[in-house]
């Protein structure tokens, strides 16, 4: 696809004028008058009178063009904003509006608030504003990724922060980095108090929570922290969605997605009957052999939470179904901290050694663990 350059000659900032006024105001059509002058002085003598008064004409119809910024001018300066002129029509007597009527240019004080920046191209330095009137349309920021749109609307956040005023964002990709840098310019002008956050995608609470708590109210959406309070389905589709795409064998992703989905709802469930805060640490913890183990014999308890975690160790034929076990004195929701389980020597060594294979999948070690002993004991927590 070509691109068509727009050329910059055809852009011009006034709607109206003398076209030979406008270019001696120009400041390389002026410096291009000074020195041609000055070389025709020099080739025709006789000519240097006419080439003085050339000079002089150029001069004074430069310095008469108004002092102008490249967008609008701040409010500060008090002065009239070239670029907010209006051609009015008036008449000479006001009784007759209509007789003798003639254009005049009707001058606008500078109402540039909002500071956008400086230029870069040409004129470099020069400060950029914008007024109110301008703030009221729409701004579109075209660039790739990386490009700065968003550090761009962090530098602009800060106008309403100097004015004592605040603004509404809306994240669309819904990162955290976001509203924590939000949060740290609010607190670099002490308002730190005043951010306030409507989350839309974990506003939902999580179904174990209203099954156990039975709470019929409105769920807040107030929060940011999708291991906490979101739900179990949102938060098992954004750990899959860290996973690598387009990889040579797709076996070890199926059973990590099987994994994963047991992990989560799992985990989510135990948090809410134990009265625990769901977090990354908790996944890790249970992401182990023994935290995997205790999520089954768990769910093998309690109906409903069976089902993953039953869909997950069957997915290979080394889970031992039929020994993983609790054992009879200790059953959960008893008042007795250590809740112990067991599963046969010969399992736990095929277990171990498929649990270290594909534990790099999530980048995380699996801790040592002993294997000289005919059976081990995992102490609950």
């Amino acid at each position: 696809m070509s691109e068509h350059r727009v050329n910059p000659e055809l852009l011009h900032r006034t709607a109206w004028g003398n076209p030979v006024w406008n270019a001696l105001q120009s400041l390389n059509i002026y410096g291009f008058c000074l020195v041609a002058s000055l070389v025709a002085s020099f080739i025709w003598p006789l000519a240097l009178p006419a080439c003085l008064l050339f000079t002089l004409i150029t001069m004074l119809v430069f310095s008469l063009q108004r002092w102008r910024c490249p967008l609008r001018m701040p409010m500060t300066l008090e002065c009239a904003d070239p670029s907010q002129d209006r051609m009015i029509k008036r008449s000479l007597f006001s009784f007759w509006p209509t007789l003798f009527q003639y254009e005049v240019i009707l001058e606008s004080p500078a109402s540039g608030i909002f500071y956008v920046g400086y230029q870069r191209v040409r004129d470099i330095g020069r400060e950029l504003w914008l007024s109110m009137d301008d703030l009221t349309r729409h701004i579109m920021f075209f660039a790739t990724t990386g490009g700065g749109k968003t550090e761009t609307i962090f530098a602009w956040a800060i106008n309403p922060l100097c004015w004592a005023r605040g603004f509404t964002l809306v994240d669309g990709k819904a990162q955290n980095d976001t509203a924590r840098t939000i949060w740290y310019l609010a607190r670099r002008f002490g308002r730190e108090d005043d951010v306030e956050v409507i989350n839309f995608m974990n506003g939902g609470k999580s179904r174990s929570e209203i099954i156990l708590s039975g709470e019929k109210t409105r769920p807040q959406s107030n929060t940011w922290n999708p291991f906490c309070y979101s739900t179990e389905a949102f938060t098992a589709e954004t750990m899959q969605s860290m996973l690598p795409q387009n990889v040579q064998g797709g076996e070890w992703q199926s059973r990590a997605i099987a994994m994963n989905k047991a992990l989560v709802f799992g985990t989510k469930f135990w948090c809410v009957r134990e009265g625990k805060t769901m977090s990354l640490q908790m996944l890790r913890e249970h992401m182990t052999l023994e935290g995997m183990a205790k999520l089954y014999c768990r769910g093998s308890m309690i109906s409903g939470r069976k089902k993953l975690s039953h869909r997950y160790v069957t997915t290979f034929r080394t889970f031992p179904v039929s020994t993983c076990r609790w054992s009879g004195h200790h059953q959960p929701g008893r008042k007795n901290p250590e809740n112990n389980m067991l599963i046969s020597p010969g399992s736990f060594l095929k277990l171990s050694a498929h649990s270290r294979k594909h534990s790099g999948i999530f980048l995380l070690k699996i801790p040592v663990i002993s294997i000289s002993v005919t059976a081990f004991t995992a102490t609950g927590f």
